[in-house]
């Protein structure tokens, strides 16, 4: 299902989504403050991220650290599903492409 700039704008609560420029990230690790870390498809508007589909990772399940999960969840992995979820830019700490989840 894809999303189309006007829905985004709604869902971000502005009608400028001419003015932003949409980039799709695709399916994406998210580390955020307060110790967050989530998985989704993001895509990123002005400033703010939007993670479709996200999940929260509840428990890594990892021996070698967080990289480990960039080929998809381990075992041991806990995934909490969140729905759809939007982010303010400020909050992200860093992002990390992956792929298998």
């Amino acid at each position: 299902m894809q999303i189309e700039m006007s829905e985004l704008a709604a869902l971000l609560g502005t009608n400028k989504a001419s003015s932003n420029t949409a980039e799709h990230h695709g399916q994406t690790i998210v580390v955020a403050t307060h110790g967050h870390v989530l998985f989704g498809d993001l895509r990123e508007i002005g400033d703010r991220f939007y993670l479709r589909k996200a999940s929260v990772i509840r428990v890594w399940g990892t021996t070698k650290g967080l990289g480990e999960l960039r080929d998809g969840p381990t075992e041991s992995t806990k995934l909490d599903p969140c729905g759809d979820i939007v982010i303010q830019r400020h909050a992200v700490i860093f992002t990390m492409p992956c792929r298998g989840f």
